[in-house]
């Protein structure tokens, strides 16, 4: 499959070499963030098999989301220990968005495509109406996609009568069109390139 560059970037501060936008990406996993992602992403002529998300290749040093605009999320290429994404709950393995807080011992962490999710989008099957990225923090619902029990953000109908709910880990596999190419979930798993 031919892949089709779109922007060069010349200066990236994510990678050492330039990297191209390309399109028509079978499956990979991000080298920055780790989590997977089909395609579309800045491929590196020069590294054989680095690919970045889009987002992880060009989304800005600082970030303000919705959620928290008194915060200042900021760039890191990796975090210093374990930790989850206060999104979706997985596991943070590389790119990260962080923010302080008022508790010194708990920042406010993000994967890239968690910090870059839409606040409504209008989902697969479901075109009657958008749905809305709710801060969901303390209860467990049924994911309407994969019937699993699930905490966390997730996307929502604010139609009383309808009750879907997606989780982000669905979502964000759906949004890259991963299901298509046999990937279930955005950290697990794995796939030869």
């Amino acid at each position: 499959m031919a892949y089709y560059p779109r922007i060069i970037c010349n200066t990236n501060p994510r990678h050492k070499h330039q990297l191209t936008l390309c399109e028509g990406l079978p499956p990979y996993k991000c080298n920055g963030c780790k989590e997977y992602g089909a395609n579309i992403g800045y491929c590196c002529s020069s590294c054989q098999n680095f690919t970045l998300h889009e987002v992880c290749g060009a989304y800005p040093d600082i970030y303000v989301h919705t959620f928290y605009p008194d915060h200042e999320f900021r760039f890191r290429k990796k975090t210093r220990l374990s930790h989850k994404c206060d999104a979706c709950g997985e596991d943070l393995r590389g790119f990260v968005y962080e923010a302080p807080t008022g508790n010194l011992l708990k920042p406010l962490r993000f994967h890239p495509l968690c910090i870059a999710l839409p606040t409504s989008l209008n989902y697969g099957g479901h075109k009657e109406h958008p749905l809305r990225l709710i801060m969901d923090t303390g209860g467990i619902f049924s994911c309407s996609r994969c019937n699993e029990n699930k905490s966390g953000w997730s996307y929502r109908c604010d139609d009383m009568a309808c009750r879907l709910r997606v989780d982000l880990n669905c979502v964000k596999v759906d949004n890259h069109a991963l299901s298509n190419h046999g990937i279930a979930s955005m950290n697990h798993g794995s796939f030869k390139r």
